[in-house]
């Protein structure tokens, strides 16, 4: 089988400058230095942390530092906010950077980040949102809670009801949406009291719970066209899964549809030819083209044996035919007296030289055979003698 795959998509541009916070203008060397890594910064009064393996003072160096262990999702950096907690004064870190192009409106994207608890958390988050903003969004009054709703143009949060408790892995988190076309900055933290968004799986008054963050990435969904092509020799089944040849987001249900009205996602293909298939997974409509060709040089392979010995050595113990490019329809036994004693539903099982469960006695028997030759594209039938011995 010849396979051959084409996918062709528009370029995955990030849209979120220094999303794996890898650039950096200084080392860190304490807490609260997410100006380091520019163009992140504090939105409020309460200040995010950079992590980076270049640190030498232990505090917020990778993988050990003042709030855990952890490396890095990818890369050598990542950064760090305090998201919920029980009990105390409200107190909410955020992280905010602008977008380094306007989005199009109307088209489809990707967002997407990496979540990590701290193993010094004393509780689990509920809750931890992004927005994306028409206009800046400050407020170094607070260190609580950020409230103008009316700049929020997209809102994403992890589902309801899920609690962020990885500390070994990260968690990937990814949406997507249709860009308004006025999209210029991105913030993250949980802004919800925690009433709404609360923080588990500790005792105690107070607990807190503090979240690594890496790789955001705002990319623009492509649109994918894919051409699979595959020779075979004629009568071969090529199976065909569309999700095994195309990427679709994970948070939808494409649906599939074929130029002859088929709609299933996969598919038994027999004839030559060339099929195409539409996916629509509710942002963009996909392509799949599948190009199905009959090789010239497939000759059928015929071979039927003249004896076999049932004795349960391992050798020759059945009567088997080899066959290929051939669909044999009918394998009948007959005695010497031609009456049919055993007809065989899979060719490849064969005869085991049995009757009904008893050994058949010692001697000639007939076989019929009726069988398509797929290259030639017509029936034949076949008689012969196989010769039963012990």
């Amino acid at each position: 089988m010849v396979l051959c795959l084409y996918p062709l998509s528009i370029s995955a541009q990030n849209y979120l400058p220094n999303g794996d916070f890898e650039l950096f203008s200084e080392c860190p060397n304490a807490v609260s230095q997410i100006n380091r890594v520019a163009p992140w910064f504090n939105p409020t009064i309460s200040t995010a942390d950079y992590f980076n393996i270049c640190d030498t003072t232990g505090i917020v160096s990778i993988p050990e530092n003042f709030i855990g262990s952890q490396w890095p999702q990818s890369g050598e950096a990542y950064a760090g906010i305090y998201v919920a907690q029980t009990g105390g004064e409200v107190y909410r870190e955020y992280l905010k950077i602008a977008l380094s192009e306007t989005l199009t409106s109307n088209y489809p994207y990707k967002i997407s980040w990496y979540v990590n608890l701290a193993d010094y958390s004393s509780c689990a988050p509920s809750n931890v949102c992004v927005w994306l903003l028409n206009e800046q969004m400050v407020d170094y009054s607070t260190s609580g809670f950020l409230l103008q709703p009316t700049l929020i143009e997209q809102n994403f949060c992890n589902l309801p009801g899920s609690v962020i408790d990885n500390k070994n892995e990260w968690l990937k988190i990814e949406n997507y949406f249709y860009a308004s076309g006025d999209e210029k900055y991105l913030i993250i933290g949980n802004n919800l009291p925690d009433e709404f968004a609360g923080c588990s799986g500790a005792g105690g008054e107070y607990n807190a719970a503090y979240l690594y963050v890496d790789n955001f990435a705002i990319t623009p969904l492509a649109v994918q066209t894919v051409f699979f092509d595959t020779a075979v020799c004629k009568g071969q089944i090529v199976d065909i899964d569309i999700l095994n040849l195309i990427d679709e987001p994970d948070n939808v249900t494409p649906g599939f549809f074929w130029q002859d009205g088929y709609n299933g996602r996969t598919r038994k293909i027999t004839d030559d030819g060339l099929y195409t298939v539409l996916i629509a997974n509710g942002f963009v409509t996909d392509t799949v083209y599948i190009q199905l060709n009959y090789l010239a040089d497939c000759p059928d392979v015929f071979i039927v044996p003249n004896a076999f010995s049932p004795n349960n050595d391992g050798i020759n113990d059945k009567f088997r035919i080899t066959a290929q490019n051939i669909d044999i329809l009918q394998f009948d036994i007959y005695d010497r007296w031609g009456i049919k004693i055993f007809e065989i539903s899979n060719y490849n099982n064969g005869w085991d030289g049995s009757i009904n469960g008893i050994p058949a006695d010692i001697g000639v028997y007939l076989y019929y055979l009726r069988y398509y030759v797929y290259e030639s594209e017509k029936y034949y039938e076949k008689t012969g003698y196989i010769t039963l011995l012990k």
